[in-house]
């Protein structure tokens, strides 16, 4: 039982018990010590041990708690490294440099790949992956490393050489450098940013690559009987919509239109000529508590004291008569001391999102004032006209005006601001690079401005100062590109002008794409003036702004409302067209006039009724032309078309676009729901093919490891600080151990190879010393010295300095292998030893430091589960893989549900180890600290072991299995139940005063489990009683001590 134990961490079976003792020949013991060495179930026991060492664990811990995902294949190739027997001096070295032993080796072997994966020694520690400061993060890795390194072979503690010389060593801080250069040009990290990201190798083995290119050859073909079926339905599918361009071109111009906004001066207010009392012709005039139809509340007595007024939130709909289409210019009149934007919909399409923001100086009546919101086609009769906020409460607002537009600008005006006229050439022109801005919080990226913040929570803004030398009219212009609307607030001396400023789409964020766009005309008088751009999140990238001179009144806003684009299914399903492709020709016409195409001035800028009839004769016009083009099947054919508002040139600009791969009869993205049944099903079918294989592909899967990096030599950190430098030092090992010759490293390699075999040197007074000390307390509970990581001043001296000294160059001598030594120890008589007290030696030797009998000793954490999980014949020996459930470098806190219910039934060495979360049974029975390297484990005896062997779950389920499991066998009687349980649980037979105890119990137990019980449950309770008694045994300390 003590050596099955201590070889497998398993309890022996009945049936190698009873082979055991029915060997009766003098090599039974041997053949037993053999047979264990090659049980896979060795390299699990002994690899854990060496993972104490390696501080293994499946997550980072510290700040960052980052999931190791692919740690365990450092933890496989420990586990297999055992099994194999693979020579401490070939293991040791593969840790430290296995990527660079046998570089000529085929780069896919399995045995390149194990070497890569053993590299993961010097990856797997905790690390402070979201420190602000770069260079301390690696430093601290680094001194890690270090420190892992040297006492995990070497027994040294150097870390304290990181601020001064060793205080008890002979290690100065100059050796300690010397060592830390070799990490510092190891490339453990991809970066130190925060969070930072760890080094990972792909493992691509030839079976890997094999299956791959299967796998991508199945795809492939997979992809080319798509694209076949797709090209020939789309093409069919695309010639149809084109045969409608003119429905396309005058559903898509209904969402698009170019309103003029003028200036808010005196004289062009018409409110202001009302409230005067001059009659106004062609206006309408509303009372705004007076609606149809709404949720916002009308208020008389305080606020609208003798007017009325809107208070709180919601909305308020009117229905105006007008007797002449047109455009008019709608102005409304309220109090505000705050900028309480309200959204403007006329006849059910959103306008203007951003009416009546302006603020007066109060709430009450006295500070009314008439503003104009803008200039917005009417249809003759009934008008729905829809104020709304929804978002906090609205303006105080009296009235809304409604007025005749008379045309202030002309197509000529138009076409002035859609073309691209050197801005530079304006007389009086007020010209400022974007980068320079006085005040703001944009990053700067000469010639361009950008947001890189990356953030859509981050204010981001510019504001700029202007001279004014003349008062008069200015347009605002600025130069920018953008691949997506980005528009923000547009602040003009503190006031809103507007609140979707700079949203025009050129196409790329690229700064050979930038073009100017008109943000306004603004009446300045002299004196200083300031221009505030603001967004929350990412930004247009800006290149320059300018204030121009112009006798322009008003201000062109081009494009449509993006928020009334949910209505084009709504009126592609009326037309009969896809609502894909009219979204597309949307895009389209938003994108001509935001990128300024003339072609378009001369429909845009009229009457919106006037508009849509000029765009119905451009649409069949243009159509007319395309069917040409493709009934003759060539893009080159050319059609008569007659048009009095645009000639060939426009209408020949529009089929062209029609006919670009990249037009608005572009494939839009839900085109495989719009081709034909037939298509749709043949998409479908190998869509599911596509989705079989993408279930079967092969994964490569990837090991943390480290591999060479920059070569530096570290000068030395004063008092550790990387800010303050010293005496320089170059790659190299420890003086002190001037037994082994100093090997030289090259200069362009890192030297960790030339550490690893200056360390497996055979004349190393240390290497093989620390070792054989870690497997003599592995195997007898105390190392020979006992402080395995501490060979130092302050460790403790060798009770048997000879023995230790003899064991470490039998170890060399047997060419490092530990399996030899395991033999050694095991077939000794030391080894052999009873357990049994004996007085006279306890007081001449009472901590046993001369082994004058064998040290009893408690189960390791794991060897607990273990051992419950096979005597209840519910444990799972599959080898190797990972089983924690998150993804690389996501996020843990915690094992989940596996955490208090042990759901996983494999052995305890495969569960996920968390940094800050292990499992109960493991916090219990003393596991090593994952975090840093731990060579001996705490050996407590604390109320919460005894609690846990008596309620936990895990007992409970494995008490129940085991009662079932010598219920269930053919056992005729108690008696023989009960010695079959002594067998199972402590791997002897039980003794007559056992069995008499035993029975008692289960006497006892019965009649109190079945007083006023029928037969049927008498007969179930017989489980529960013997569950109880199997509870019994496995609680005692019989079970997790061994003698």
């Amino acid at each position: 039982r003590r050596v099955t134990f201590d070889l497998t961490g398993l309890p022996p079976t009945v049936a190698e018990i009873n082979a055991f003792l029915a060997d009766t020949s003098p090599l039974a013991y041997e053949n037993l010590v053999e047979r264990l060495l090659a049980s896979p179930r060795y390299g699990e026991r002994w690899g854990r041990k060496w993972l104490d060492v390696a501080r293994y664990a499946d997550s980072n811990g510290l700040d960052e708690n980052l999931a190791y995902v692919n740690a365990f294949r450092y933890r496989d190739y420990v586990v297999q490294a055992w099994n194999q027997d693979l020579s401490f001096a070939d293991f040791l070295q593969q840790q430290l440099a296995g990527d660079l032993l046998d570089p000529q080796q085929d780069a896919s072997s399995q045995a390149r790949l194990d070497r890569l994966t053993a590299t993961g020694f010097l990856s797997i520690g905790p690390k402070m992956l979201a420190c602000d400061d770069g260079q301390k993060m690696e430093m601290d890795i680094i001194d890690e490393q270090l420190d892992t390194m040297s006492r995990a072979f070497m027994g040294l503690t150097m870390g304290c050489a990181r601020c001064h010389d060793h205080k008890f060593d002979p290690i100065p801080s100059k050796d300690y450098y010397a060592l830390a250069s070799i990490f510092k040009s190891t490339k453990t990290m991809e970066n130190f940013k925060v969070v930072a990201k760890w080094h990972e190798y792909p493992l691509d083995t030839p079976e890997t690559k094999a299956a791959l290119e299967k796998h991508n050859s199945a795809v492939k073909q997979l992809d080319e009987e798509l694209a076949a079926i797709q090209k020939e339905a789309r093409q069919t599918l695309r010639e149809s919509q084109q045969r409608l361009l003119s429905k396309y071109l005058i559903s898509a111009s209904k969402f698009v239109s170019v309103t003029s906004k003028p200036i808010a001066d005196g004289h062009n207010v018409i409110g202001n000529f009302i409230r005067d009392g001059i009659a106004v012709e062609n206006s309408i005039v509303w009372e705004a508590e007076k609606f149809q139809r709404g949720t916002l509340q009308a208020e008389t007595t305080n606020y609208g004291k003798d007017v009325g007024v809107l208070l709180y939130q919601g909305y308020a709909e009117y229905d105006i008569d007008i007797e002449v289409a047109g455009d008019y210019q709608l102005e409304l009149r309220y109090a505000a001391v705050d900028s309480r934007p309200m959204v403007l919909s006329i006849n059910a399409m959103v306008v203007d999102s951003d009416v009546a923001a302006h603020t007066t100086g109060t709430w009450f009546a006295d500070s009314q004032t008439w503003f104009v919101e803008g200039i917005f086609a009417l249809q003759g009769g009934k008008n729905v006209i829809r104020l709304a906020r929804n978002g906090g409460p609205v303006p105080h607002v009296d009235k809304i005006l409604l007025v005749k537009a008379t045309p202030t600008s002309s197509l000529e005006d138009l076409t002035a601001v859609l073309a691209d006229t050197p801005v530079t050439e304006v007389d009086g022109l007020l010209l400022q690079e974007a980068e320079e801005y006085d005040r703001g919080s944009i990053g700067k990226i000469p010639p361009i401005v950008q947001n890189t913040s990356g953030t859509s929570t981050f204010l981001n803004y510019a504001e700029y100062d202007f001279e004014i030398t003349a008062a008069g009219n200015y347009r605002l212009e600025w130069l920018y590109t953008q691949a997506e609307s980005r528009g923000g607030k547009l602040f003009v001396d503190g006031h809103l002008v507007d609140s979707d400023a700079a949203n025009a789409i050129t196409g790329s964020f690229q700064s050979s794409d930038v073009k100017w766009f008109v943000g306004g005309v603004f009446k300045l008088a002299t004196g200083k003036h300031t221009l505030r751009w603001q967004r929350l999140g990412t930004t247009p990238h800006f290149d320059k702004i300018a204030l121009i001179p112009t006798t322009d009144n008003v201000t062109y806003h081009i494009g449509g409302d993006h928020k009334s684009l949910a209505e084009i299914e709504d009126v592609a399903v009326a037309q009969g067209l896809h609502a894909g492709y009219l979204r597309q020709w949307v895009d389209f016409l938003l994108m001509a006039v935001s990128q300024r195409d003339e072609h378009l001035a001369g429909v845009l800028l009229r009457d919106r009724v006037e508009q849509q009839a000029a765009f119905a004769q451009l649409g069949n016009a243009a159509e007319q032309q395309l069917v040409s083009i493709l009934s003759a099947g060539s893009s080159s054919a050319a059609g008569d078309t007659t048009s009095k508002l645009a000639d060939d040139g426009v209408v020949s600009w529009v089929v062209s676009k029609a006919i670009a791969a990249d037009g608005p009869f572009r494939s839009p993205q839900e085109i495989d729901k719009l081709v034909s049944e037939k298509s749709q099903q043949a998409i479908a079918a190998i869509g599911k093919s596509k989705a079989k294989l993408a279930t079967a592909q092969p994964t490569v899967g990837k090991a943390m490891g480290v591999t060479e990096g920059k070569v530096e030599d570290l000068a030395i950190h004063i008092r550790g600080n990387y800010l303050t430098l010293g005496e320089a030092t170059q790659r190299g090992f420890l003086e002190v151990v001037d037994q082994v010759s100093a090997l030289s490293i090259p200069a362009e390699a890192s030297g960790r190879l030339q550490l690893a075999q200056w360390l497996t040197d055979a004349k190393h007074p240390l290497t093989s010393r620390v070792f054989v000390n870690r497997l003599w307390l592995w195997h007898f509970g105390q190392g020979l010295q006992r402080s395995p990581d501490n060979f130092g001043l302050l460790g403790q001296r060798p009770t048997n300095q000879p023995l230790l000294d003899w064991l470490a160059v039998e170890f060399i001598e047997q060419d490092w292998s530990i399996k030899q030594m395991h033999r050694l120890m095991l077939l000794s008589s030391t080894y052999q030893m009873s357990s049994t007290f004996d007085a006279r030696a306890n007081t001449k030797d009472p901590e046993n430091r001369l082994w004058w009998r064998f040290n009893r000793r408690r189960l390791d954490a794991e060897e607990v589960r273990d051992a419950l999980l096979a005597v209840g014949g519910n444990i799972d020996l599959q080898m190797y893989g990972q089983l924690l459930p998150n993804a690389d470098r996501a996020y843990v806190t915690g094992t989940g549900s596996k955490r208090s219910t042990y759901d996983y039934n494999r052995r305890s060495v495969y569960l996920p180890i968390l940094r800050s979360a292990l499992y109960n049974v493991f916090i219990a029975f003393d596991f090593a600290d994952p975090s840093v390297i731990q060579g001996q484990r705490k050996n407590t005896v604390v109320t919460p072991q005894a609690l846990f062997m008596m309620n936990s779950k895990l007992v409970q389920d494995e008490a129940s299995r085991l009662a079932q499991r010598v219920l269930q066998e053919d056992i005729g009687t108690d008696a023989e139940r009960i010695n079959a349980l002594h067998e199972i649980v402590y791997g002897r037979v039980a003794t007559s005063e056992d069995v008499d105890k035993c029975k008692q119990f289960l006497q006892r137990y019965r009649e109190l489990s079945t007083e006023d019980m029928d037969d049927d449950v008498s007969t179930a309770a017989d489980l529960v009683v013997w569950q109880g008694l199997c509870r019994v045994l496995l609680a005692a300390n019989e079970f997790v001590y061994l003698d």
